[in-house]
Order: C-alpha cells, then sequence, then structure tokens
C-alpha cells in the first residue's frame, strides 16, 4: 500500500506499507528523484518501475496543487 501524505504545500510524506515493513520518506515537491529512488526500491516488478514511477510523480505533481480543505485547484 502507498500512502501519500501532503504536510504543507511543499513538503509531503510518503508511507510505503506492506506485510513486514512500514517505511516513512519526506520530500518536497521538486525532490522527484529522491522518491523515485526510495519508490524503486520497493517495487516488486521492476519491468514496471518506469511506468510507476512517473505515474506516481505526475499523480503528486497534480495532487500538490489542489487545496487540501476543498480537494480543488488552487
Amino acid at each position: 500500500m502507498l500512502i501519500i501524505a501532503s504536510q504543507s504545500s511543499e513538503e509531503h510524506r510518503l508511507i510505503l506499507i506492506n506485510r513486514k515493513l512500514l517505511k516513512e520518506l519526506y520530500f518536497y515537491r521538486d525532490e522527484l528523484l529522491f522518491l523515485s529512488i526510495g519508490y524503486t526500491s520497493f517495487s516488486s516488478h521492476p519491468e514496471k518501475i518506469d511506468h510507476e514511477r512517473r505515474q506516481l510523480a505526475e499523480d503528486i505533481l497534480k495532487n500538490s496543487k489542489k487545496n487540501p480543505v476543498t480537494g480543488t485547484g488552487e
């Protein structure tokens, strides 16, 4: 399971959960390389890493522009 929790408009928390492990990574919106490295290490399907990483980065950028209260763009 992957949970992304906005701390503020710039800082986010990525929570990666599987059966035996809970890992939290803190990152800023422009630090997607750090996010990619952390996410890649948890992927169980190496052939899907690039697609999943791009999709995750796009989702984070899209969601980071939303108001956390209303869920709409700022």
